[in-house]
């Protein structure tokens, strides 16, 4: 699955992700939906080189190319509040 798609559900905050029915050759896939994530901590492990498979038999995009190794600095982002629009949130 290509980054872009991986990455449409990489928010966090207080309300579950859509569903998405994805097309490849005309067979449609669904992803469910995810529970909230509502906090990011950098001291887990987000980013990976690689996921046990060939770097061609992902075509043109590579697994290392999905996120960000952040340092870990023990920084923690909690969405602690957001309104019934989704367009605020409040963080700590």
């Amino acid at each position: 699955m290509r980054q872009r798609i991986q990455s449409y559900d990489s928010t966090f905050g207080k309300h579950k992700t859509q569903s998405i029915t994805l097309h490849k050759d005309g067979v449609p896939t669904t992803i469910a939906r995810k529970p909230a994530v509502s906090v990011f901590d950098d001291t887990k492990t987000w980013w990976y080189a690689g996921d046990g498979h060939s770097a061609g038999s992902h075509g043109r995009y590579q697994v290392s190319w999905t996120s960000v190794n952040v340092p870990k600095t023990g920084t923690k982002i909690t969405v602690v509040k957001t309104n019934k629009h989704k367009s605020w949130l409040q963080v700590n």
